[in-house]
């Protein structure tokens, strides 16, 4: 039987408790390390005392003993993920058994395992890990743009990928040698050096044959991905002639990432059954796999009660990360590697009336990552939204916003100025649109427009934000500086942002914002980097046409306000997008 053969044959056997422990061990995996590294990252930020990364204090950041710490765990972390994945295929393909007793197997074997020999395990199985998931890197780097930097780089030196493409197949065949060190390790107890040298034995005569068998098994998984890719796209096209192309965008990337996480979850079963082939068809004499205690007919329906319950929980997970990625909750502060995030400019103003709750509605829907509002206050000292200081732009009524009460101002019509269709929408609270947006996951630009008429205007602002726990997940901004002074002193953990229509000088001194809200007219990219390197966001407004929202997301502006949400996100999408996703897209929308 060729080591082809066995290797279907094993996954025939094995291949639903391998496959069900890949799904959970991956997803859950997934759920849990980007909002982890989210937080441990942004944590290390503010011990070294960087709050934006850019390529001037890049090498300081590197440097610093806590980065050093922090790669130094990171690489713990990665290792021992990477082996416990591992040696539970290797168990459940070795036993035949379930994924209970290859878990127990495996932590058995992490107990016993610290030895001086297998220190070198830990540094080799990252190394390992990227050259089992070559089909998959490979997927990926056709479906994300590179940075702009390194694009420019690689396009100025077009020999070095082709060298480094080289130089990693290289690597891959010259580990070829040790590429059983895990199944010995895993199934004798051997240490890692042990196993090297028992497997450098085992492959000699052997390595080019292995090799090509491991890179067909990627070519298969690049094969499976291309074709899932272009199912998704077409049904996506089938399912409506007239598709938005920020829908078929934005959900395309979305489909693609899903088929990425799907060949990821195949690509360590499908490598390591024929490895474990290949070990099997050396003739080398295994350990035999001790009997699986008998299970009762009712610890199997709780079994695969609990094993459907953590793939389901895990997938949830999953898929609530995938949606808070997309809204940018975890865009770290790092030049060229930040997506430049979308604001709904008084919601989706464009096709809505204004700071009113469909607004809101419409630009979450359009896939706006924050909602920019206005805030005023009424006479008995209720905050709701409302851009003007007076209703009669907007509600017909020649009055003040100081003027009425809210039982008054409840009554008003903020919807008909736009048409028929929106007759009697209300004006909301800023309460009701902190409670959509926190159930929402979307986050919010609140504009404080104080006229003088106010009382104790910012703490109330505040009082409601805090009352919904809402601090981490808005910015309060204002056009008067003196505004977010006094919300600073109120409430300094709420990030601010100072609203420019006119930049000129060092405003980055201004020590009351946090980051600066500036007209694109004034944008360049000589001060979005000033600004970078002083740790500020710099979000451009109003922004409606397609050739200025590109040109912003070039500059590198870390947030584009408009009227037109679904444009916006379209123009975001297909920046972050490969040249071949942007092609196949062009081609589609057609």
């Amino acid at each position: 039987m060729s080591a082809l053969r066995q290797m279907l044959a094993l996954l025939r056997k094995c291949g639903r408790a391998v496959f069900l422990f890949e799904a959970v061990y991956k997803l859950a995996a997934l759920a849990l390390f980007l909002p982890l590294f989210n937080l441990l990252f942004g944590g290390l930020m503010q011990l070294t005392g960087i709050r934006y990364l850019t390529m001037e204090n890049l090498a300081g950041f590197l440097l610093h003993p806590l980065t050093l710490a922090f790669l130094a765990l990171l690489l713990l972390v990665v290792s021992l993920y990477t082996l416990v994945d591992i040696s539970v295929v290797i168990c459940i393909l070795h036993r035949g058994g379930g994924i209970p007793e290859a878990l127990r197997h495996t932590f058995a074997g992490l107990r016993r395992g610290w030895k001086t020999g297998n220190l070198w395990l830990l540094l080799y199985l990252p190394v390992l890990a990227l050259s089992l998931h070559l089909g998959v890197i490979a997927a990926l780097m056709a479906t994300v743009r590179i940075p702009l930097p390194l694009s420019a780089y690689l396009t100025a030196h077009p020999l070095l990928p082709a060298l480094a493409g080289l130089a990693l197949v290289g690597a891959d065949f010259w580990s070829v040698r040790w590429i059983f060190a895990p199944v010995l390790h895993v199934l004798e107890g051997l240490s890692f050096i042990q196993a090297c040298r028992r497997s450098s034995c085992l492959t000699r005569g052997h390595r080019g044959r292995i090799f090509l068998r491991m890179l067909g098994i990627q070519l298969v998984l690049m094969a499976i991905y291309m074709l899932l890719a272009l199912a998704g796209i077409l049904a996506l096209r089938l399912i409506s002639a007239s598709l938005a192309r920020s829908f078929l965008t934005s959900h395309v990337l979305t489909f693609l990432t899903a088929a990425l996480l799907l060949i990821s979850v195949l690509s360590i079963p499908l490598t390591y059954a024929l490895i474990y082939a290949c070990y099997c068809r050396t003739g080398q004499a295994l350990p035999a796999p001790q009997p699986a205690p008998a299970v009762s007919a009712k610890r199997k329906r709780l079994r695969k009660a609990c094993s459907m319950a953590a793939l389901t929980l895990s997938l949830a997970g999953c898929l609530l990360m995938v949606y808070r990625f997309q809204r940018g909750h975890y865009n770290l502060a790092i030049e060229h590697l930040r997506v430049t995030e979308v604001t709904g400019h008084r919601g989706a103003s464009k096709a809505y009336p204004e700071n009113t709750m469909a607004a809101f509605r419409g630009a979450w829907e359009d896939g706006a990552d924050w909602i920019e509002l206005d805030v005023q206050q009424s006479r008995d000292g209720v905050i709701f939204c409302m851009h003007d200081s007076s209703f009669l732009r907007t509600a017909g009524v020649r009055k003040n916003a100081w003027e009425l009460t809210w039982a008054e101002i409840s009554l008003l019509d903020a919807g008909s100025y736009l048409g028929p269709a929106f007759a009697g929408e209300p004006i909301p609270t800023l309460a009701e649109a902190v409670d959509f947006a926190r159930w929402h996951s979307v986050r919010l630009n609140i504009e404080l427009k104080p006229t003088g008429m106010e009382k104790d205007f910012e703490q109330a602002v505040v009082d409601i934000i805090r009352e919904y726990g809402f601090e981490s997940d808005c910015v309060i901004t204002s056009q008067k500086y003196s505004a977010l002074e006094r919300v600073k002193e109120i409430a300094p953990e709420i990030e601010t942002v100072y609203v420019m229509p006119v930049a000129i000088g060092n405003i980055e001194w201004l020590t009351a914002a946090d980051h600066f809200s500036v007209s694109y007219h004034f944008i360049n990219r000589g001060m979005v980097s000033r600004l970078h390197q002083a740790g500020k966001q710099i979000y451009a407004w109003t922004v409606n046409r397609r050739d200025i929202m590109e040109r912003m997301i070039d500059l590198g502006v870390d947030n584009i306000i408009t009227d037109n949400v679904a444009l916006a996100r379209q123009c975001v999408s297909a920046g972050t997008a490969s040249e071949l996703v942007t092609s196949i897209l062009d081609e589609i929308a057609e």
